[in-house]
Protein backbone atom coordinates (compact mmCIF):
# COMPACT_ATOMS: atom_id res chain seq x y z
CA UNK A 1 0.00 0.00 0.00
CA UNK A 2 2.98 2.52 0.64
CA UNK A 3 4.14 1.13 -2.82
CA UNK A 4 0.22 2.34 -4.35
CA UNK A 5 0.36 5.66 -2.33
CA UNK A 6 4.28 6.23 -3.69
CA UNK A 7 2.72 6.06 -7.32
CA UNK A 8 -0.01 8.61 -6.68
CA UNK A 9 2.80 11.02 -5.60
CA UNK A 10 4.55 10.92 -8.21
CA UNK A 11 1.99 12.41 -10.35
CA UNK A 12 1.05 8.93 -12.30
CA UNK A 13 -3.18 9.12 -12.53
CA UNK A 14 -4.80 7.56 -8.70
CA UNK A 15 -6.51 4.77 -11.09
CA UNK A 16 -3.45 3.34 -13.07
CA UNK A 17 -2.03 1.21 -10.23
CA UNK A 18 1.49 0.92 -9.95
CA UNK A 19 4.77 0.93 -11.95
CA UNK A 20 5.74 -1.97 -14.05
CA UNK A 21 9.06 -2.57 -11.40
CA UNK A 22 7.04 -2.51 -8.23
CA UNK A 23 3.84 -4.40 -9.41
CA UNK A 24 5.60 -7.68 -8.73
CA UNK A 25 6.33 -6.89 -5.04
CA UNK A 26 3.35 -5.43 -4.35
CA UNK A 27 1.56 -8.67 -5.12
CA UNK A 28 3.77 -10.65 -3.51
CA UNK A 29 3.52 -8.26 -0.22
CA UNK A 30 -0.21 -8.14 -0.50
CA UNK A 31 -1.03 -11.89 -1.75
CA UNK A 32 1.57 -13.35 0.11
CA UNK A 33 2.81 -10.97 3.23
CA UNK A 34 6.23 -11.54 2.54
CA UNK A 35 8.49 -9.03 0.17
CA UNK A 36 9.67 -10.95 -3.05
CA UNK A 37 13.14 -11.71 -2.15
CA UNK A 38 12.01 -13.68 1.36
CA UNK A 39 9.45 -15.19 -0.66
CA UNK A 40 11.67 -16.42 -3.58
CA UNK A 41 14.19 -17.93 -1.03
CA UNK A 42 11.58 -19.63 1.00
CA UNK A 43 10.88 -22.97 1.22
CA UNK A 44 7.23 -22.95 -0.87
CA UNK A 45 9.51 -21.62 -3.72
CA UNK A 46 12.27 -24.39 -3.22
CA UNK A 47 9.17 -27.34 -3.58
CA UNK A 48 8.68 -25.95 -6.96
CA UNK A 49 12.03 -26.28 -8.16
CA UNK A 50 12.54 -29.33 -6.08
CA UNK A 51 9.58 -30.28 -8.60
CA UNK A 52 10.89 -29.06 -11.66
CA UNK A 53 14.54 -30.29 -11.25
CA UNK A 54 12.37 -34.21 -10.98
CA UNK A 55 10.04 -33.72 -13.95
CA UNK A 56 11.66 -34.90 -16.76
CA UNK A 57 11.91 -38.05 -13.98
CA UNK A 58 8.49 -37.88 -13.37
CA UNK A 59 6.09 -41.25 -12.90
CA UNK A 60 3.32 -42.48 -15.25
CA UNK A 61 0.59 -39.89 -13.34
CA UNK A 62 2.51 -37.11 -14.00
CA UNK A 63 2.98 -37.80 -17.41
CA UNK A 64 -0.57 -37.74 -17.66
CA UNK A 65 -0.47 -34.37 -16.06
CA UNK A 66 2.40 -33.09 -18.73
CA UNK A 67 0.08 -34.92 -21.71
CA UNK A 68 -2.33 -32.22 -21.12
CA UNK A 69 -0.30 -29.68 -22.86
CA UNK A 70 1.49 -32.11 -25.10
CA UNK A 71 2.86 -30.37 -27.85
CA UNK A 72 0.56 -29.80 -30.98
CA UNK A 73 -2.56 -30.83 -29.26
CA UNK A 74 -5.92 -28.70 -28.43
CA UNK A 75 -4.66 -27.76 -25.05
CA UNK A 76 -1.33 -26.22 -26.61
CA UNK A 77 -3.16 -24.16 -29.42
CA UNK A 78 -5.61 -22.36 -26.69
CA UNK A 79 -2.42 -21.58 -24.62
CA UNK A 80 -0.60 -20.36 -27.97
CA UNK A 81 -3.95 -18.35 -28.03
CA UNK A 82 -3.80 -16.90 -24.57
CA UNK A 83 -0.29 -15.65 -25.16
CA UNK A 84 -1.04 -13.98 -28.37
CA UNK A 85 -4.34 -12.17 -26.67
CA UNK A 86 -3.32 -11.32 -23.47
CA UNK A 87 0.08 -10.43 -23.85
CA UNK A 88 0.32 -9.60 -27.43
CA UNK A 89 3.15 -12.29 -28.09
CA UNK A 90 3.60 -13.88 -31.27
CA UNK A 91 4.99 -17.48 -31.67
CA UNK A 92 8.18 -15.34 -33.41
CA UNK A 93 8.92 -13.44 -30.63
CA UNK A 94 11.96 -13.80 -28.30
CA UNK A 95 9.85 -13.82 -25.35
CA UNK A 96 6.78 -16.67 -26.26
CA UNK A 97 8.87 -19.61 -25.75
CA UNK A 98 10.34 -18.76 -22.75
CA UNK A 99 7.12 -17.31 -21.52
CA UNK A 100 5.40 -20.53 -22.91
CA UNK A 101 7.79 -22.89 -21.34
CA UNK A 102 7.38 -21.05 -17.34
CA UNK A 103 3.52 -20.84 -17.80
CA UNK A 104 3.63 -24.80 -19.11
CA UNK A 105 5.59 -25.41 -16.01
CA UNK A 106 3.27 -23.83 -13.33
CA UNK A 107 0.28 -25.32 -14.52
CA UNK A 108 1.81 -29.20 -14.42
CA UNK A 109 3.21 -27.61 -11.04
CA UNK A 110 -0.72 -26.85 -9.89
CA UNK A 111 -2.33 -29.51 -11.49
CA UNK A 112 0.09 -32.28 -9.64
CA UNK A 113 -0.60 -30.45 -6.55
CA UNK A 114 -4.24 -30.43 -6.83
CA UNK A 115 -5.67 -33.09 -8.55
CA UNK A 116 -8.51 -34.75 -6.38
CA UNK A 117 -10.11 -37.71 -8.04
CA UNK A 118 -13.22 -37.14 -5.32
CA UNK A 119 -13.73 -33.91 -7.15
CA UNK A 120 -13.97 -35.54 -10.66
CA UNK A 121 -18.00 -35.69 -12.09
CA UNK A 122 -18.83 -36.35 -15.53
CA UNK A 123 -19.21 -32.58 -16.14
CA UNK A 124 -16.01 -32.23 -15.57
CA UNK A 125 -15.23 -34.07 -18.95
CA UNK A 126 -16.55 -31.04 -20.88
CA UNK A 127 -13.34 -29.02 -20.22
CA UNK A 128 -11.58 -29.44 -23.80
CA UNK A 129 -9.31 -31.42 -25.40
CA UNK A 130 -9.51 -35.19 -25.59
CA UNK A 131 -12.04 -37.50 -24.06
CA UNK A 132 -9.42 -38.42 -21.21
CA UNK A 133 -6.95 -35.26 -20.84
CA UNK A 134 -8.82 -32.32 -19.38
CA UNK A 135 -7.96 -28.63 -18.44
CA UNK A 136 -9.81 -26.48 -16.20
CA UNK A 137 -9.79 -23.21 -19.03
CA UNK A 138 -9.78 -20.77 -15.89
CA UNK A 139 -6.81 -21.40 -14.51
CA UNK A 140 -4.12 -20.35 -17.20
CA UNK A 141 -5.53 -16.73 -17.49
CA UNK A 142 -4.72 -16.44 -14.20
CA UNK A 143 -0.87 -17.98 -13.82
CA UNK A 144 -0.35 -15.86 -16.94
CA UNK A 145 -1.54 -12.78 -15.65
CA UNK A 146 0.83 -13.11 -12.20
CA UNK A 147 3.17 -14.14 -14.50
CA UNK A 148 3.06 -11.45 -16.87
CA UNK A 149 4.03 -8.56 -13.58
CA UNK A 150 7.49 -9.90 -13.75
CA UNK A 151 7.51 -12.79 -10.45
CA UNK A 152 9.72 -15.08 -11.42
CA UNK A 153 8.13 -19.04 -11.71
CA UNK A 154 9.21 -20.37 -8.22
CA UNK A 155 7.72 -16.99 -6.49
CA UNK A 156 4.81 -17.40 -8.64
CA UNK A 157 3.80 -20.79 -7.65
CA UNK A 158 3.53 -19.56 -3.82
CA UNK A 159 1.03 -16.28 -5.46
CA UNK A 160 -0.94 -18.60 -7.18
CA UNK A 161 -1.71 -21.09 -4.42
CA UNK A 162 -2.58 -17.91 -2.29
CA UNK A 163 -4.51 -15.69 -4.39
CA UNK A 164 -6.75 -18.28 -5.20
CA UNK A 165 -8.67 -19.26 -2.05
CA UNK A 166 -8.65 -15.61 -0.70
CA UNK A 167 -9.80 -13.88 -4.16
CA UNK A 168 -11.04 -16.41 -6.32
CA UNK A 169 -12.54 -19.18 -4.08
CA UNK A 170 -14.78 -20.85 -6.89
CA UNK A 171 -11.82 -22.25 -8.59
CA UNK A 172 -11.84 -24.58 -5.38
CA UNK A 173 -14.73 -26.06 -6.73
CA UNK A 174 -15.39 -28.60 -9.08
CA UNK A 175 -16.81 -27.66 -12.24
CA UNK A 176 -20.46 -28.87 -11.32
CA UNK A 177 -20.02 -26.97 -7.97
CA UNK A 178 -18.41 -24.13 -9.86
CA UNK A 179 -21.27 -23.37 -12.29
CA UNK A 180 -23.98 -23.67 -9.40
CA UNK A 181 -21.80 -21.18 -6.86
CA UNK A 182 -21.12 -18.90 -10.22
CA UNK A 183 -24.96 -18.43 -10.53
CA UNK A 184 -25.64 -17.15 -7.31
CA UNK A 185 -22.76 -14.16 -8.12
CA UNK A 186 -24.86 -13.33 -11.66
CA UNK A 187 -27.84 -13.42 -9.55
CA UNK A 188 -26.13 -10.34 -7.55
CA UNK A 189 -25.15 -9.08 -9.90
CA UNK A 190 -28.42 -9.01 -11.57
CA UNK A 191 -30.16 -7.06 -8.47
CA UNK A 192 -27.26 -4.68 -8.93
CA UNK A 193 -28.27 -3.78 -12.52
CA UNK A 194 -31.92 -3.55 -11.72
CA UNK A 195 -30.87 -1.13 -9.00
CA UNK A 196 -28.26 1.49 -11.06
CA UNK A 197 -29.77 0.50 -14.51
CA UNK A 198 -33.64 -0.32 -13.92
CA UNK A 199 -34.23 0.34 -17.98
CA UNK A 200 -31.38 -1.15 -19.92
CA UNK A 201 -32.49 -4.21 -17.54
CA UNK A 202 -36.19 -4.46 -18.49
CA UNK A 203 -34.36 -3.92 -21.92
CA UNK A 204 -32.53 -6.67 -22.54
CA UNK A 205 -34.82 -8.84 -20.28
CA UNK A 206 -37.43 -8.61 -22.81
CA UNK A 207 -35.09 -9.12 -26.07
CA UNK A 208 -32.31 -11.52 -24.52
CA UNK A 209 -34.16 -13.47 -21.21
CA UNK A 210 -31.50 -14.38 -19.49
CA UNK A 211 -28.94 -12.92 -20.09
CA UNK A 212 -27.24 -12.29 -16.90
CA UNK A 213 -26.48 -15.76 -16.30
CA UNK A 214 -23.16 -17.32 -16.43
CA UNK A 215 -22.13 -17.97 -20.57
CA UNK A 216 -21.03 -21.68 -21.14
CA UNK A 217 -20.20 -23.52 -23.82
CA UNK A 218 -23.09 -25.23 -26.08
CA UNK A 219 -21.19 -29.04 -25.93
CA UNK A 220 -21.53 -28.21 -22.09
CA UNK A 221 -25.27 -27.54 -21.94
CA UNK A 222 -25.97 -30.41 -24.39
CA UNK A 223 -24.38 -32.88 -21.66
CA UNK A 224 -26.25 -30.98 -19.02
CA UNK A 225 -29.34 -31.67 -20.24
CA UNK A 226 -28.73 -35.40 -21.12
CA UNK A 227 -28.21 -35.73 -17.78
CA UNK A 228 -30.83 -33.84 -16.14
CA UNK A 229 -33.14 -35.43 -18.54
CA UNK A 230 -32.98 -38.77 -16.68
CA UNK A 231 -34.03 -37.21 -13.02
CA UNK A 232 -36.46 -35.80 -11.52
CA UNK A 233 -38.52 -32.99 -12.93
CA UNK A 234 -37.91 -30.55 -9.71
CA UNK A 235 -33.85 -30.79 -8.98
CA UNK A 236 -31.67 -29.40 -6.37
CA UNK A 237 -30.02 -26.15 -7.63
CA UNK A 238 -29.72 -22.80 -6.97
CA UNK A 239 -32.76 -20.26 -7.76
CA UNK A 240 -33.22 -17.36 -9.77
CA UNK A 241 -32.26 -15.49 -6.41
CA UNK A 242 -29.35 -17.34 -6.20
CA UNK A 243 -30.30 -19.95 -3.47
CA UNK A 244 -30.67 -23.25 -2.78
CA UNK A 245 -33.89 -25.09 -3.62
CA UNK A 246 -35.65 -26.83 -5.97
CA UNK A 247 -35.33 -25.97 -9.62
CA UNK A 248 -38.38 -26.74 -11.25
CA UNK A 249 -38.32 -27.46 -14.66
CA UNK A 250 -39.92 -25.71 -17.14
CA UNK A 251 -39.39 -28.12 -20.29
CA UNK A 252 -42.66 -29.27 -21.94
CA UNK A 253 -42.94 -31.79 -24.77
CA UNK A 254 -44.57 -29.73 -27.42
CA UNK A 255 -41.78 -28.04 -29.63
CA UNK A 256 -41.98 -24.22 -30.21
CA UNK A 257 -41.52 -23.73 -34.35
CA UNK A 258 -40.59 -20.19 -33.35
CA UNK A 259 -36.64 -19.56 -33.66
CA UNK A 260 -37.03 -16.08 -31.44
CA UNK A 261 -38.56 -17.91 -28.98
CA UNK A 262 -35.85 -20.72 -28.98
CA UNK A 263 -33.28 -18.30 -28.96
CA UNK A 264 -34.68 -17.27 -25.82
CA UNK A 265 -34.81 -20.44 -24.30
CA UNK A 266 -31.12 -21.19 -25.23
CA UNK A 267 -30.21 -17.80 -23.48
CA UNK A 268 -32.12 -18.89 -20.37
CA UNK A 269 -29.58 -21.54 -20.43
CA UNK A 270 -26.43 -20.09 -21.82
CA UNK A 271 -26.35 -16.71 -20.23
CA UNK A 272 -24.16 -14.29 -22.09
CA UNK A 273 -21.70 -12.85 -18.88
CA UNK A 274 -18.65 -14.46 -19.07
CA UNK A 275 -17.88 -16.82 -16.24
CA UNK A 276 -14.60 -15.29 -15.84
CA UNK A 277 -15.99 -11.68 -14.54
CA UNK A 278 -16.81 -12.96 -11.60
CA UNK A 279 -15.03 -16.00 -10.92
CA UNK A 280 -11.51 -14.76 -11.74
CA UNK A 281 -12.18 -11.08 -11.44
CA UNK A 282 -11.97 -10.66 -15.66
CA UNK A 283 -8.85 -12.77 -16.01
CA UNK A 284 -10.10 -14.45 -18.94
CA UNK A 285 -10.37 -18.02 -20.38
CA UNK A 286 -8.90 -20.07 -22.80
CA UNK A 287 -10.85 -20.30 -25.70
CA UNK A 288 -12.79 -17.45 -24.71
CA UNK A 289 -12.12 -13.37 -24.63
CA UNK A 290 -9.67 -12.09 -22.65
CA UNK A 291 -8.54 -8.92 -21.68
CA UNK A 292 -5.29 -7.50 -22.25
CA UNK A 293 -2.61 -7.42 -19.80
CA UNK A 294 -2.03 -3.82 -19.95
CA UNK A 295 -6.11 -3.40 -18.94
CA UNK A 296 -6.19 -6.17 -16.56
CA UNK A 297 -2.93 -5.91 -14.18
CA UNK A 298 -4.01 -2.19 -13.19
CA UNK A 299 -7.36 -3.69 -12.44
CA UNK A 300 -5.67 -5.90 -10.18
CA UNK A 301 -3.68 -3.63 -8.66
CA UNK A 302 -7.04 -1.48 -7.64
CA UNK A 303 -8.50 -4.64 -5.96
CA UNK A 304 -5.65 -5.89 -4.49
CA UNK A 305 -4.77 -2.70 -2.92
CA UNK A 306 -8.14 -2.08 -1.57
CA UNK A 307 -8.65 -5.78 -0.18
CA UNK A 308 -12.19 -5.44 -1.65
CA UNK A 309 -12.97 -7.83 -4.78
CA UNK A 310 -16.52 -6.44 -4.67
CA UNK A 311 -15.36 -3.65 -7.13
CA UNK A 312 -15.18 -6.20 -9.51
CA UNK A 313 -19.31 -6.50 -9.62
CA UNK A 314 -19.06 -2.68 -10.32
CA UNK A 315 -16.48 -2.74 -13.49
CA UNK A 316 -18.64 -5.24 -15.28
CA UNK A 317 -22.27 -2.48 -14.31
CA UNK A 318 -19.97 -0.05 -15.64
CA UNK A 319 -19.48 -2.25 -19.30
CA UNK A 320 -22.87 -2.43 -19.28
CA UNK A 321 -23.45 1.83 -18.40
CA UNK A 322 -20.79 2.90 -20.87
CA UNK A 323 -22.49 0.61 -23.65
CA UNK A 324 -26.11 1.80 -22.36
CA UNK A 325 -27.13 3.77 -25.28
CA UNK A 326 -25.78 1.25 -28.12
CA UNK A 327 -27.87 -1.53 -26.69
CA UNK A 328 -30.90 0.36 -26.05
CA UNK A 329 -30.78 0.72 -29.44
CA UNK A 330 -30.81 -2.53 -30.58
CA UNK A 331 -33.43 -5.29 -30.95
CA UNK A 332 -33.82 -9.18 -31.26
CA UNK A 333 -30.77 -11.18 -32.52
CA UNK A 334 -29.07 -7.50 -33.06
CA UNK A 335 -28.99 -7.05 -29.23
CA UNK A 336 -27.92 -10.56 -28.41
CA UNK A 337 -24.37 -9.80 -30.40
CA UNK A 338 -23.98 -6.38 -29.25
CA UNK A 339 -23.93 -7.64 -25.65
CA UNK A 340 -21.76 -10.49 -26.91
CA UNK A 341 -19.52 -7.70 -28.32
CA UNK A 342 -19.34 -5.41 -25.38
CA UNK A 343 -18.48 -8.54 -22.96
CA UNK A 344 -16.21 -9.91 -25.06
CA UNK A 345 -14.82 -6.23 -25.34
CA UNK A 346 -14.98 -6.42 -29.10
CA UNK A 347 -16.68 -3.39 -29.29
CA UNK A 348 -15.46 -0.42 -31.29
CA UNK A 349 -15.65 2.25 -28.63
CA UNK A 350 -13.32 -0.04 -26.25
CA UNK A 351 -10.80 -0.80 -29.14
CA UNK A 352 -10.81 2.95 -30.86
CA UNK A 353 -11.61 5.14 -28.28
CA UNK A 354 -11.42 6.15 -24.60
CA UNK A 355 -13.84 4.50 -22.27
CA UNK A 356 -16.34 6.97 -22.04
CA UNK A 357 -16.27 7.63 -25.63
CA UNK A 358 -13.70 10.01 -26.31
CA UNK A 359 -12.24 10.82 -29.04
CA UNK A 360 -9.31 8.17 -29.65
CA UNK A 361 -5.94 9.73 -29.14
CA UNK A 362 -3.26 10.06 -31.09
CA UNK A 363 -0.79 8.75 -28.10
CA UNK A 364 -2.21 4.99 -27.99
CA UNK A 365 -0.41 4.91 -24.74
CA UNK A 366 -1.95 7.83 -23.48
CA UNK A 367 -5.95 6.52 -24.68
CA UNK A 368 -5.08 3.55 -22.94
CA UNK A 369 -4.23 5.12 -19.73
CA UNK A 370 -7.31 6.95 -20.17
CA UNK A 371 -9.57 4.39 -20.50
CA UNK A 372 -8.81 2.17 -17.38
CA UNK A 373 -8.97 5.60 -15.65
CA UNK A 374 -12.22 6.21 -16.79
CA UNK A 375 -13.35 2.87 -16.51
CA UNK A 376 -12.60 2.52 -12.69
CA UNK A 377 -13.97 5.94 -12.16
CA UNK A 378 -17.21 5.38 -13.69
CA UNK A 379 -16.67 1.82 -10.93
CA UNK A 380 -15.87 4.22 -7.76
CA UNK A 381 -18.90 6.63 -8.95
CA UNK A 382 -21.34 3.53 -9.11
CA UNK A 383 -20.34 2.27 -5.54
CA UNK A 384 -20.89 5.39 -4.01
CA UNK A 385 -24.00 5.37 -5.08
CA UNK A 386 -25.12 2.08 -3.15
CA UNK A 387 -26.06 1.47 -0.03
CA UNK A 388 -23.68 0.59 2.14
CA UNK A 389 -25.77 -2.71 3.22
CA UNK A 390 -25.50 -3.98 -0.52
CA UNK A 391 -21.86 -3.38 -1.01
CA UNK A 392 -21.76 -5.77 2.60
CA UNK A 393 -23.60 -8.53 1.18
CA UNK A 394 -21.16 -8.17 -2.12
CA UNK A 395 -18.15 -8.58 -0.47
CA UNK A 396 -19.67 -11.61 1.23
CA UNK A 397 -21.15 -12.84 -2.24
CA UNK A 398 -18.10 -14.83 -3.00
CA UNK A 399 -18.37 -17.03 0.49
CA UNK A 400 -21.97 -17.52 0.24
CA UNK A 401 -21.79 -18.64 -3.22
CA UNK A 402 -18.99 -21.57 -2.29
CA UNK A 403 -21.69 -22.67 0.88
CA UNK A 404 -24.52 -22.81 -1.31
CA UNK A 405 -23.11 -25.06 -3.80
CA UNK A 406 -21.52 -27.26 -1.46
CA UNK A 407 -24.81 -27.45 0.57
CA UNK A 408 -26.35 -27.98 -3.06
CA UNK A 409 -23.14 -30.61 -3.55
CA UNK A 410 -24.33 -32.63 -0.82
CA UNK A 411 -27.79 -32.35 -0.90
CA UNK A 412 -27.87 -34.19 -4.28
CA UNK A 413 -25.59 -36.24 -2.81
CA UNK A 414 -27.90 -37.53 0.03
CA UNK A 415 -30.85 -37.45 -3.20
CA UNK A 416 -28.68 -39.87 -5.15
CA UNK A 417 -27.56 -42.09 -1.99
CA UNK A 418 -31.22 -41.73 -0.58
CA UNK A 419 -32.53 -43.07 -4.08
CA UNK A 420 -29.53 -46.01 -4.13
CA UNK A 421 -30.90 -46.87 -0.48
CA UNK A 422 -34.42 -47.42 -1.75
CA UNK A 423 -33.45 -49.52 -4.37
CA UNK A 424 -31.67 -52.01 -2.73
CA UNK A 425 -34.44 -52.30 -0.27
CA UNK A 426 -37.33 -53.05 -2.64
CA UNK A 427 -34.72 -55.36 -4.48
CA UNK A 428 -34.26 -56.99 -1.26
CA UNK A 429 -37.58 -57.37 -0.45
CA UNK A 430 -38.51 -58.01 -3.94
CA UNK A 431 -35.82 -61.16 -3.00
CA UNK A 432 -37.58 -62.00 0.09
CA UNK A 433 -40.64 -62.19 -1.46
CA UNK A 434 -39.79 -64.37 -3.64
CA UNK A 435 -38.19 -66.83 -2.02
CA UNK A 436 -40.52 -66.92 0.82
CA UNK A 437 -43.35 -67.82 -2.06
CA UNK A 438 -41.23 -70.99 -3.65
CA UNK A 439 -40.91 -72.12 -0.10
CA UNK A 440 -44.79 -72.05 0.29
CA UNK A 441 -44.97 -73.65 -3.16
CA UNK A 442 -43.05 -76.39 -2.31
Amino acid sequence: RTLFTKEKEHARENNLGVSEEDRPHLWTKIICGKVLEDLENGSLADSFRQWHEKEGESSTAANVVADKYREGGDNDAMIDALLSEANNLDSGDVSFEPRKKDLLSLLKFHDSNNSNPSHKTKKDETFTGDSNIKIDKLIPPVVNAILSTGIPPAAASVVVSNIIPSAMPLLRLSHQERLLAAKSLHAEFYLLACYHLPLLVMHLDRHCPGWYWPRKEMIKIEEEENETNDGDDNRIGINAEGQVGKEISTETEVQEPDPERKNSRELEKNGLVPLSWFVTNFAGECGGANLEHKHLLPLWDHMLTRGDYSSKYFLALAVLDQNSDVLLMSRGRELSKEVEKVFSFKDTSYDEESFVGGAASSDSSASEDDMIAEWLSLAKSLIKCTPSSVIERLRTADDRAVTNAIQVHQAQANEKLKAQLEKEANEHEAALKKAREEREAE
